[in-house]
């Protein structure tokens, strides 16, 4: 993976980690506290978290950078709305195309998210159903994945033993000697 891309995808990871962190700190003194923000405000916290830590160990070049950015463009890759579950994560820049379908219509429309943005609820009655997919999660996944860290080679066979003159040579010599014998 080329060095800028890597920087790349570890700026926007810790840009969004970092962002949805304070973002959450200031809101969550609003909510009104109840079941589903005891759940859900440390899943968010730790998304976020998560975000924040894979785009450090990424722009290190850290052996788990890549596994955990690879997780949190998992996260950032569906854009699920319906009145059971709401999901949508968003990490330094985001842009997806949604379809919602609401009282027999469906239309296609994108949104633009910078910085971070969270959308996390349960029991939401009356919320239409939406889908939506990231495209620079798609992209950063397709990198990451390919990615081969480290320079692993390929697995090859090591190469066949060679027979060096002298002591290993006569022995060999007397072995095929013997077996032609004993023919």
């Amino acid at each position: 993976m080329p060095k800028l891309l890597r920087l790349l995808i570890a700026a926007l990871e810790l840009i969004g980690g970092v962002c949805g962190l304070v973002i959450l700190v200031k809101e969550l003194p609003t909510f009104r506290i109840d079941a589903h923000v005891i759940i859900l405000a440390p899943i968010a916290i730790g998304i976020f978290l998560m975000s924040f830590i894979a785009g450090m160990l990424l722009w290190v070049d850290h052996r788990a950078g890549r596994i955990t950015s690879i997780i949190v463009q998992l996260l950032q890759l569906p854009k699920l709305a319906s009145p059971l579950l709401i999901f949508m994560f968003s990490f330094g820049f985001d842009f997806y195309p949604y379809v919602v379908a609401a009282r027999g219509v469906s239309k296609v429309e994108t949104d633009f998210k910078l910085l971070a943005f969270y959308n996390l609820y349960l029991n939401r009655p009356g919320f239409p159903f939406a889908f939506g997919i990231s495209i620079p999660a798609i992209v950063f996944l397709i990198v990451l994945v390919r990615h081969r860290p480290f320079g692993l080679p390929e697995k090859t066979p090591p190469p066949p033993p060679t027979i060096q003159s002298g002591t290993a040579a006569l022995i060999l010599a007397i072995a095929l000697k013997l077996a032609t014998t004993i023919q």
